[in-house]
């Protein structure tokens, strides 16, 4: 079964994909840089309560004409990865980072649910960034309302934080805590 996951440069796709294949892997590359990392789609065997995936780690969307991967390019290169998926795609995955709503997250749903798949697959949605949010579903309760105003409509959700944080003095990361309960969550959705 293929899982697809899209959104923009730094979101944390390849985070959350690392966070799926395994604990301390980081198979995909990740990046804190303000260009992405990922260059060309690249897919990771995971196994998620006994049944097998490929998941595909995309280029970063809407990292501008002067980034490592026009925007366009990133397009175009997505339409042609799912027209190759073999087996098909089983769901989409839509990363986005936890902040205010910004028309651009509208516009990337259009063209991968809408314009790409045509409404055919399932399309869920990881929201990042949420490791000081008390509890980390706050978030969608508080933005679910304005997300489908302006039609983004998904079948499911999780809200997380794709990084443990820092290592603190007594040898524990910062949110080790909220990342577990986050890499439970994404099993849970998948």
């Amino acid at each position: 079964r293929n899982i697809l996951f899209f959104g923009e440069t730094g979101v944390g796709k390849s985070s959350v994909i690392n966070m799926l294949v395994g604990e301390n892997t980081d198979a995909a590359r990740v990046s804190s840089g303000t260009q992405g990392c990922t260059f060309a789609s690249a897919s990771y065997e995971a196994t998620i309560s006994g049944e097998q995936f490929v998941l595909w780690d995309t280029v970063g969307l809407n990292e501008g004409e002067k980034g490592k991967t026009p925007s366009s390019v990133a397009e175009r290169n997505l339409e042609e990865l799912m027209r190759e998926m073999s087996g098909g795609l089983s769901l989409l995955v839509y990363v986005i980072r936890g902040t205010r709503f910004r028309e651009v997250v509208r516009l990337h749903y259009e063209l991968f649910y809408h314009s790409i798949c045509r409404q055919s697959v399932p399309i869920v949605a990881v929201v990042t960034g949420l490791e000081n949010e008390e509890p980390m579903d706050a978030w969608w309760d508080e933005n679910k309302a304005d997300l489908q105003r302006f039609g983004l409509v998904f079948t499911g959700h999780a809200c997380i934080t794709a990084s443990p944080g820092k290592v603190l003095k007594t040898g524990r990361r910062a949110f080790e805590d909220e990342y577990e309960e986050s890499q439970g969550k994404l099993r849970e959705m998948v």
